[in-house]
């Protein structure tokens, strides 16, 4: 069987349109006899058809066949001019309609392909932390210690936290277990693994402590250790 291969082209319109941009010719004042040679030649050159695929290819070559010869025909009647102008303003229309969606076509290829290339965060909160209630350090203190101890803690580079997600509520409970049978304790002593999550897990379960009055935070000096005390002492106010 004939068979005809057209890789580069996804039909008789794309060809077109090819020969256009290729002859830099302007597709509203396009002329298409000036580019039939060229699109029969395109078909001719190919050695195997299939009449299956070739199809549009064959009606499209004898449409403009069929303009290029009316165009040169001597003295034409009126009906033949006004016909013949019709079907080539219908062809044109045909390549700009087709123009507009092979451009959208490709921005919406070249949108899904920087879209493929964007990772989204692994971790979030699912809720933002209101910081609230703290008598004794600033917002402004609080966030200069914990970066302090990240910087104390750290003995390797860092690029990312496990994506493992912080139970708050358990880490809660265990610092009211283990102040409540002190009364008062550093924070550092409630980081046993010194993982950058744990202290960070560990960090805002203190604030939310803080922000139920369950606990008070007591810094003596810029940098210093952050001792916590429990409000239900009398060690707490002192």
């Amino acid at each position: 069987m004939i068979r005809l291969k057209l890789p580069n082209f996804e039909g008789p319109l794309d060809l077109l349109l090819y020969l256009i941009r290729k002859n830099e010719l302007d597709i509203k004042t396009i002329s298409l006899a000036q580019i039939t040679r060229e699109y029969l030649e395109y078909i001719t050159m190919l050695q195997e058809i299939d009449l299956n695929i070739a199809g549009e290819y064959i009606v499209m070559a004898a449409t403009l066949l069929k303009i290029k010869v009316r165009s040169i025909l001597p003295h034409p009647e009126i009906t033949e001019i006004v016909e013949m102008e019709d079907e080539a303003e219908n062809l044109v229309e045909r390549i700009k309609e087709y123009e507009k969606f092979k451009n959208i076509a490709l921005f919406l290829s070249e949108k899904e392909n920087k879209a493929m290339r964007c990772f989204p965060r692994g971790i979030t909160f699912e809720r933002k932390i209101n910081i609230t209630g703290l008598n004794i350090l600033t917002y402004k203190e609080i966030e200069s210690i914990l970066l302090d101890i990240l910087k104390r803690t750290r003995t390797r580079p860092i690029y990312f936290l496990k994506g493992t997600r912080f139970d708050i509520k358990n880490k809660m409970e265990y610092i009211l277990q283990k102040i409540g049978e002190k009364s008062t304790l550093l924070f550092s002593d409630l980081i046993e693994r010194k993982e950058i999550g744990e202290i960070i897990e560990t960090f805002i379960a203190v604030l939310e402590l803080v922000k139920l009055h369950k606990l008070k935070l007591v810094q003596t000096k810029s940098f210093g250790r952050i001792r916590l005390y429990d409000t239900s002492t009398e060690m707490a106010y002192s």
